[in-house]
């Protein structure tokens, strides 16, 4: 009777459960990637109302010209009238055209009292034209460039058959060349900068995107394309070049003057975003997905995952922590086991899967020389530890797209699109997977 107690009580205690619970991983934290990324370019369209420069070119362009001179023994004395100036706009030239009056008298010095007396005289309709270019300076100066480019007058001839109007002509020209000379004066008194700066000062400051984070477009550059006249308004197109900043927290926007212009330049908008994926979702997407059934470890063993989870400490290692049940022949086995290893998104599914599984060093000490320190294990845990994140990566891009559009003043509006969205690294922090993405595509600032 002993002899059965005995040999009950040793199978009892050979068959017990064995338990695994090895010290949770400990990792020295590292940095996130982080690569250059090109200048990015915003283009905000400045509008200049050509009214008031077309009324001060009727002011700035005499109504009347008139002058004289010397033919032989004769004089002639000249006089134009012209009418209202015409403009129109021809790609990217102003266009201002005039039909003027004109009277040219011959006059002949009377020999006994020295006075002119009119001898001849002629009426002609003159045509004037104008052209207008506009170029803006680095210090944000309009500058004209008002030339005369059309004198049409027909023949006169006051003294025996000879034609007095290429020596009026000349004459004339010099009088619009004047006038037209004053007119690009006051043009290049027109300055821009007051246009730019509310738009510049809008996009130094810091836009809070939802409850994603912030974002400081950081605009660093100013560069000015030519200007384009479109029935009576100047277009400008401005390009901005900035080097944006996402932020998780609120950041503070130093004071940036307003540069003068240069030729920096670059090509869309390219913004580093950091995103935070909480491991809590993720887990419980872990938990409906993850297979509990039995797998062999060898003739006589089975391993069977009860649950996973993943979590981190600001190490690029991801850590996996399992809760497992199995059997070693008749000795059955439950347990935790933890395991590190590389998060890796795969873009054509938008899984986040893992890589280089590999048992924690606590965890590979605790079962030095068991039959679960083995390589069947690892990748059984590797090929169940799998997200799929597309839904968090398109409800961040739908943010980011909502918060590039925007009235940022009440006569500036901000829009944006985003054309491709790019998984850069991951670095698992205490709560959350960091996530860092490269965001590409376009911006405007709109004036109304």
């Amino acid at each position: 009777m002993k002899i059965g107690y005995f040999v009950f009580g040793a199978l009892a205690v050979f068959t017990s459960c064995r338990t695994i619970k090895p010290p949770a991983p400990t990792l020295p934290a590292t940095a996130m990637a982080v690569e250059p990324l090109p200048p990015s370019v915003i283009n905000v369209p400045v509008s200049v109302d050509l009214k008031s420069i077309l009324a001060n070119m009727e002011t700035r362009i005499p109504a009347t010209f008139d002058g004289e001179g010397n033919a032989g023994v004769g004089q002639y004395r000249w006089h134009i009238q012209r009418g209202p100036l015409m403009s129109d706009f021809t790609a990217d030239s102003l266009n201002v055209s005039n039909l003027a009056q004109c009277t040219v008298g011959g006059y002949v010095k009377n020999p006994f009292n020295g006075n002119y007396n009119k001898l001849t005289g002629c009426d002609m309709n003159v045509k004037i034209g104008l052209k207008g270019q506009f170029t803006v300076l680095p210090n944000y100066t309009l500058q004209g460039n008002v030339r005369l480019a059309q004198l049409e007058m027909g023949n006169c001839d006051l003294f025996a058959h000879v034609n007095i109007i290429p020596l009026v002509r000349r004459r004339v020209v010099a009088s619009v060349n004047d006038a037209v000379a004053n007119l690009n004066r006051s043009i290049n008194q027109y300055n821009i900068k007051t246009l730019i700066q509310p738009e510049w000062d809008a996009l130094a400051k810091p836009m809070k995107i939802n409850d994603v984070g912030y974002l400081l477009i950081n605009p660093v550059a100013v560069n000015i394309g030519t200007p384009v006249p479109n029935q009576q308004i100047l277009q400008i197109p401005v390009a901005i070049t900035a080097e944006p900043v996402f932020s998780l927290n609120k950041i503070e926007s130093p004071h940036i003057a307003l540069p003068d212009m240069s030729g920096t330049t670059g090509s869309g908008f390219t913004v580093n975003l950091d995103a935070r994926l909480h491991y809590k979702p993720l887990n419980k997407m872990l938990a409906a997905h993850i297979t509990q059934d039995p797998i062999a470890t060898g003739p006589h063993s089975y391993f069977k995952i009860k649950s996973a989870e993943i979590f981190g400490e600001g190490n690029k290692h991801l850590l996996v922590k399992v809760n497992f049940s199995g059997k070693y022949g008749i000795v059955p086995y439950r347990g935790t086991m933890y395991f590190t290893c590389l998060p890796k998104f795969d873009p054509k599914t938008n899984n986040l899967n893992i890589s280089e599984i590999d048992f924690d060093v606590h965890t590979a000490n605790s079962l030095r020389g068991s039959w679960l320190l083995t390589p069947i294990v690892k990748r059984h845990v590797g090929r169940e530890i799998h997200f799929n994140i597309a839904s968090q990566l398109n409800q961040f891009k739908s943010e980011l797209i909502k918060g590039l559009n925007r009235d940022m003043s009440p006569n500036v509006k901000l829009s944006g699109g985003v054309n491709s969205f790019t998984l850069q690294d991951i670095l698992p922090m205490d709560d959350y997977l960091l996530v860092r993405l490269v965001a590409k595509g376009n911006m405007a600032v709109n004036v109304h």
